[in-house]
């Protein structure tokens, strides 16, 4: 490990993500910001004796979890996710190993083309689009073609860290690196705090004793999803017939034939190779959230009733589906996804109206483009092949807005 300087320690803190939202410290990332010139440099000092020593402080280990409400009933548990908030501080020591555990990987070529979860040069538009051309590639050469897009069940909580410890040091991570990533895996602890206010408007908060937590990567981490597709490595060197589209957790497959039986054969048999180093590696397969698309043209159509199963369990076939953010459709046409844009939109834009009474231009466009821009622009390179009446329909709404930011 290289030590880091106060120059680093001060590029990682401008860069930290700004929230109100406070980990078991009670440090908020303004707070740091506003003091990065004078903490920069006990920092780094203390980040480096932390490699050096190879131990990764046992204060920054502890998690507060806070239920989100998703739907349903309110008094059900399973209705509400939970969102771990990570110690602040813990980020920098995080993003300072980050940088070098990363750079180590990419430069000795560690890191299989068919990732492309928090890579440099790589996005969920870049696993999309090579997902899609690969689709569209078989077809132009009359093919049939299965997308399956797998669900793993609590993936990120479920890793083994005496597997994931074996593989680091596989991909030559050795001595004190290692050692600091032992004691950043093991013996983490979490807590519930649940916050709500009473009839007075009084602020109250009950927080659960604090637990161990004896498996997988911390929620909200800088260093978990790097650290899994560590841990998901050699998956695509597995001998599949199909091709393995990879994001951190999210893995698809496409397979392509010139048969109905071959497809069946060949997801089949490659469905069972990854069960089996899925379950090797404690992660299991969720059939009841995976599903799968025959994908076709007005030239090739294939029928609808082919046979895929995950733990003797059919999987559904689905004419659409949720992939990386985006509505994929059996045509190609994305016109699910246009649909669900124009939506999310139409909302935003009624509520910029309401809001254009209490906010001057300048705040009003910051709500724009994070709230109705970035939903316009997202994906836009693929769902652009989208009808013309979607689009012009897009363009109508966008253009509506502009009499918001009228003073």
């Amino acid at each position: 490990l290289k030590p880091v300087d106060e120059k680093v320690i001060s590029s990682i803190i401008s860069n930290l993500k700004n929230s109100f939202s406070t980990g078991y410290d009670e440090i908020p990332v303004a707070l740091l910001k506003k003091s990065t010139f004078q903490l920069s440099k006990p920092l780094a000092h203390v980040i480096n004796s932390s490699f050096v020593s190879g131990i990764f402080p046992e204060k920054l280990k502890i998690s507060k979890l806070k239920p989100l409400f998703k739907h349903g009933n309110k008094s059900e548990v399973q209705n509400y996710r939970p969102i771990a908030l990570l110690s602040t501080i813990s980020k920098i020591f995080e993003k300072a190993m980050y940088n070098q555990l990363v750079e180590y990987l990419e430069n000795n070529s560690m890191l299989e083309d068919c990732q492309h979860g928090f890579r440099r040069g790589r996005s969920v538009l870049t696993a999309a689009t090579d997902f899609t051309e690969s689709i569209i590639d078989s077809l132009d050469n009359k093919e049939k073609v299965v997308g399956i897009f797998m669900d793993m069940t609590k993936a990120f909580d479920s890793l083994s860290h005496e597997i994931l410890l074996s593989i680091l040091f596989s991909l030559g991570i050795r001595r004190n690196t290692l050692n600091w990533l032992r004691t950043y895996l093991c013996n983490r602890k979490q807590y519930v705090e649940i916050v709500y206010y009473n009839e007075n408007q009084m602020k109250i908060s009950h927080q659960s004793k604090i637990r161990s937590v004896r498996h997988g990567v911390p929620q909200g981490s800088i260093l978990g999803p790097l650290l899994f597709i560590c841990y998901t490595g050699s998956l695509p060197k597995l001998s599949t017939s199909s091709q393995l589209y990879l994001y951190a957790d999210d893995a698809n497959l496409k397979i392509s034939g010139s048969s109905k039986d071959e497809l069946e054969l060949t997801s089949k048999a490659d469905l069972h190779l990854l069960k089996e180093y899925f379950n090797g590696r404690q992660l299991l397969l969720n059939p009841d959230k995976t599903n799968y698309i025959t994908f076709e043209t007005r030239q090739t159509k294939l029928p609808i009733d082919l046979t895929i199963n995950i733990n003797n369990k059919t999987i559904n076939v689905v004419k659409c589906t949720t992939f990386l953010g985006l509505e994929i459709d059996k045509n190609l046409s994305w016109n699910f996804h246009a649909e669900k844009v124009i939506s999310k939109i139409s909302s935003g834009i009624f509520a910029l109206s309401r809001l254009k009474k209490f906010f001057n231009v300048d705040s009003l466009k910051k709500v724009y483009f994070a709230y109705i821009h970035s939903i316009i622009s997202f994906g836009i390179s693929l769902y652009g092949a989208t009808s013309i009446s979607n689009l012009n329909t897009t363009l109508k709404l966008q253009k509506s807005h502009k009499s918001n930011f009228k003073s």
